[in-house]
């Protein structure tokens, strides 16, 4: 079982930001303060236009500003010309954020919805997944756990379109450490990867519907693991830490 490595689109790039020397051949400056209305060209040609509060000629406050060129836009709190606080943000591949940003990027508590139907509800951090959250895939399959820089980093459970379900540790998108394989048939096998290869794995044994991960035996797959890890270690090495509970 391989999980899905997707990403949540509409990239991590700031909003553009008007060039204020060009603000009067558009017939609209900002005011200094107060509500108003700013039509703009950014640096890379592309006209837009801003609607809603500024503090010294920028804009703070609440506001909308869409650029004409490509239909995106962002509505919400913004902080000397960049969106900060609660806001929504449509990209210009049809994509959408609602939540939390930073200095222009996905940052805090947000959901995604892409234009393919890809969902995340989550933690973001500088523009990426990182931390906690649950993604979606258009064809059905989860993933709900952890993130580190985008990818999913930690512990984490991902279900599959068959019915099957892993749960365990992930280094960098792949498998990783201790987890757990349920498969549709009701059966669950312990196993334990070294980023994303098998190395040991225990025999199947049947979950019934009121039992859990702690009904398996993992003291045996422990020392599959144990045998395994220490092949691949130099000799005199000892892997103490890795005893049956």
């Amino acid at each position: 079982f391989r999980p899905v490595m997707t990403s949540p689109g509409g990239g991590d790039s700031r909003l553009v930001t008007p060039d204020r020397n060009l603000a009067d051949e558009l017939g609209r400056d900002p005011p200094a303060n107060g509500d108003g209305v700013e039509t703009f060209r950014t640096t890379s040609g592309q006209q837009g236009v801003y609607s809603g509060q500024f503090y010294r000629r920028l804009r703070h406050g609440a506001g909308r500003l869409q650029i004409s060129d490509t239909g995106e836009w962002y509505e919400g709190q913004f902080i000397r010309d960049r969106p900060c606080g609660e806001g929504s943000r449509e990209f210009q591949d049809g994509g959408r954020y609602d939540g939390q940003f930073l200095d222009g990027l996905k940052h805090g508590n947000g959901r995604y919805v892409g234009p393919d139907d890809l969902k995340y509800q989550g933690q973001w951090v500088k523009g990426r997944r990182h931390g906690r959250g649950r993604q979606e895939h258009p064809h059905g399959e989860v993933y709900e756990g952890e993130y580190e820089t985008g990818q999913m980093h930690g512990s984490g459970s991902y279900w599959f379109q068959n019915g099957a379900k892993y749960s365990g540790g992930w280094h960098t998108g792949s498998y990783h450490g201790m987890g757990w394989l349920y498969y549709p048939t009701g059966e669950a096998e312990s196993v334990w990867h070294d980023h994303g290869s098998m190395i040991a794995r225990d025999k199947p044994t049947h979950v019934g519907p009121k039992k859990g991960p702690g009904a398996l035996q993992r003291g045996a797959a422990q020392t599959h693991a144990k045998q395994a890890l220490s092949a691949l270690l130099p000799e005199g090495c000892r892997l103490d830490g890795l005893r049956g509970r």
